[in-house]
């Protein structure tokens, strides 16, 4: 496997993590349809659900790695 720079993933991330992101925060939905083809995480102790995805508490809760 081949490792990917800092840059690389800064570029063409496979994975994001929203940190706050709220569906009063403006339009959640246009943040998330930027992402590309990547996996989306949603990072908000408040809530349970953002657009429609459900969140974590905080970024440990992923229990893996984002770019």
């Amino acid at each position: 496997m081949v490792e990917r720079t800092a840059l690389d993933r800064l570029l063409n991330p496979r994975t994001i993590a929203y940190v706050g992101l709220s569906d009063s925060s403006g339009r959640p939905g246009a943040a998330l349809r930027n992402a590309r083809s990547a996996e989306i995480f949603v990072v908000n102790p408040r809530y349970e659900t953002v657009a429609g995805l459900r969140t974590a508490k905080s970024l440990t809760d992923l229990g893996r790695p984002v770019d």
